[in-house]
């Protein structure tokens, strides 16, 4: 059942389209992996900075009524 496996996967590479696909997912899959990662280490700087800002001590501030809490950051 290997040999059919790997078979199957050697035969997927010889076509040129497949293999630049398959090249392309995984780039695409790394890619978002890391620009994920960066965005939410941005976010996290950037939420300590603004509670490093506020006053010591005081309250966090409350989001507004009229909002849920997907349109309001963390």
């Amino acid at each position: 059942m290997t040999s059919l496996a790997q078979s199957s996967f050697a035969d997927s590479l010889e076509d040129p389209a497949l293999a630049v696909a398959a090249v392309l997912l995984i780039v695409v899959s790394v890619a978002y992996i890391v620009v994920s990662r960066l965005i939410t280490r941005e976010i996290r700087k950037q939420a300590l900075r603004q509670m490093r800002a506020r006053k010591p001590g005081a309250p966090p501030p409350k989001p507004p009524k009229d909002k849920d809490i997907w349109s309001y950051p963390p």
